[in-house]
């Protein structure tokens, strides 16, 4: 289950079970993703405004955030809510949540795959970036569909494919040039697991939810400038970041890695901020 600020899903590429994932984002990496909590929520603020758009009308309603991160999509919700509780596997990313929580959110440890999160039922469900990696998807969305009230409305968005996001391919193709290659498999529990619309619908349908739909946006993820430090900040948790950490790449290759992935975005560079085109599914689903 996923990650911070609605957004770790950007530096995932190995398989993992639910428990590894458990250890990796509660340690030094859930710790590396709360200090750039500012730079990821800023990034996905157009995603966090457009779930938000999607969700509603949420006024009165008690809504459950999965894989809430530091809290970006909650806080955003519970402007609007009459309560959130967000769930993630991260202790790390949940006591940044919990620094930063509005009066009307709760922050809980849980696994949206077997566990049944307190508050339940719940009258809508909002994930960003934080349904793709599950061992069982289709049992962990039957899981939170039976965690909701009749009628309540799930709302999610995942990664399209990687080779239309260059947040993704860019960074980890001129680190794979300087290091070596690094093994990934798409359809594992990871960011791209759910990038195919009609498949996820399918998963949707047989975990029992019904009035589903799926749709493809293009956008850009507006980072926080200058350009160098945009570069920096896609080897720490872009695509590039878990294929440097795998060949335990020095100082001298990564310097010389975030140079070339500067350049490489130059192109989208607007002198405060690099907007870095995106390509995003979202979906909708009524239990």
């Amino acid at each position: 289950m996923k990650g911070l600020a609605g957004g770790r899903a950007l530096c995932f590429s190995v398989a993992m079970g639910n428990r590894a994932m458990k250890e990796f984002w509660t340690g030094d990496v859930g710790a590396r993703w709360v200090r750039m909590a500012p730079f990821l929520d800023a990034g996905f603020a157009q995603v966090t405004q457009m779930l938000v758009t999607r969700a509603e009308p949420l006024s009165g309603r008690s809504v459950l955030d999965v894989g809430c991160g530091a809290g970006a999509l909650s806080r955003a919700v519970a402007c609007q809510a009459k309560h959130v509780t967000g769930i993630d596997i991260s202790a790390t990313m949940l006591d940044a949540a919990r620094a930063q929580a509005p009066a009307n959110a709760t922050y809980l440890e849980a696994d949206a795959q077997t566990d049944r999160p307190p508050g339940a039922p719940f009258d809508a469900i909002v994930s960003q970036f934080g349904l793709m990696f599950f061992d069982d998807t289709v049992s962990a969305l039957a899981n939170l569909r039976d965690a909701c009230a009749p009628g309540a409305r799930l709302t999610f968005a995942t990664w399209a494919r990687a080779e239309d996001n260059p947040w993704f391919h860019i960074p980890r193709a001129l680190a794979v040039r300087a290091t070596g290659p690094l093994d990934s498999d798409p359809d594992a529990p990871g960011p791209m697991r759910m990038r195919d619309v009609p498949r996820v619908e399918r998963w949707l349908r047989d975990a029992g939810w019904r009035d589903v739909t799926g749709e493809t946006r293009a956008l850009d993820l507006i980072q926080p400038g200058p350009l160098d430090q945009v570069a920096f900040f896609a080897t720490q948790v872009g695509g590039a970041s878990s294929v440097l950490a795998h060949h335990q790449a020095d100082k001298a290759t990564r310097r010389a890695v975030t140079a070339e992935i500067a350049a490489a975005f130059a192109a989208y560079d607007r002198s405060d901020s690099v907007h870095v085109p995106a390509t995003v599914n979202f979906f909708t689903a009524v239990a």
